[in-house]
């Protein structure tokens, strides 16, 4: 869809509204995998401990087995949250990217539309 021959209000506000249509998704999708990362992290951290303290409380020779597998489920819950957080960082980035590239086009725009208006050619 072309913009040439719009007002550079009407290109801001084309703008605004393509940013606030990738934004808000990406912004959730970001604040999901931060909460499943510490949810994941909550949980293996009270499976870990419930499942130690059954082990202590009924003794016997398969406390070393289930200590063993708490700490095994306290693991992959860890690493389950590294592995969110690490989605999380990358989907920020990418945020971050796209934010970038949309004030650098806006910035683009306002250049050629001073420059339209002074009828000089755009040295971008």
């Amino acid at each position: 869809m072309s913009r040439v021959g719009q007002t550079p209000a009407a290109l801001d506000l084309a703008i605004r509204e393509a940013h606030a249509l990738v934004r808000p998704e990406w912004r959730r999708r970001s604040q999901l995998l931060g909460v499943l990362s510490r949810a994941a992290f909550i949980l293996a951290t009270i499976v870990a401990a419930l499942s130690l303290r059954s082990a202590l409380l009924a003794g016997g020779p398969e406390l070393t087995v289930t200590a063993a597998q708490a700490l095994l489920l306290f693991g992959l819950g860890a690493l389950v949250a590294i592995l969110a957080l690490a989605a999380q960082a990358w989907v920020t980035s990418v945020i971050e990217a796209l934010e970038a590239d949309a004030a650098r086009a806006a910035v683009e725009i306002e250049a050629l539309l001073v420059a339209r208006m002074f009828g000089s050619p755009a040295a971008l």
